[in-house]
């Protein structure tokens, strides 16, 4: 790709939102939603340093995705923002801790776009949300 293609796409070149909607949802799990919600408190008691990575496995499989993770916003020594991919699971795995410049970001997208750029409610029952910026009191669904 030269860079003259790379100018030539924008934000809407690469979004998929609208289809979304169109997708046939999958059927419901609750059994597997209420083992995982089990699975989920006992890491909390047990060893709550690891529940984010333990979430993201989770997720990964629930929502058969090929990729789960958690990004934290942070401010570097010199002031500028990143995004760090804090825990990941499935093939980006092996990027887990990297951090790219809000501004170069997917979710820095995601955080400054009004509305959800993508928005995958795989479970709803657990109230499992991809990338909702802005939640809602109501909603408080899980950042990933």
């Amino acid at each position: 790709m030269t860079n003259e293609e790379v100018d030539q796409i924008c934000l809407d070149d690469i979004l998929i939102t609208e289809k979304l909607s169109r997708r046939i949802p999958r059927t419901t799990d609750l059994k597997q939603e209420n083992d995982a919600l089990h699975t989920l408190i006992g890491q909390l008691v047990e060893q709550p340093q690891i529940l984010l990575k333990k979430l993201v496995k989770i997720i990964t499989q629930l929502c058969q995705a090929e990729s789960a993770g958690v990004t934290l916003l942070e401010v570097t020594p010199n002031g500028e923002d990143i995004c760090r991919w804090f825990a990941l699971a499935g093939m980006l795995e092996a990027y887990e801790q990297t951090a790219t410049l809000y501004s170069f970001s997917c979710c820095g997208i995601c955080l400054e776009t009004p509305c959800p750029p993508i928005n995958i409610s795989c479970c709803p029952n657990l109230g499992l949300t991809v990338a909702i910026p802005n939640p809602s009191p109501t909603t408080m669904p899980f950042w990933i």
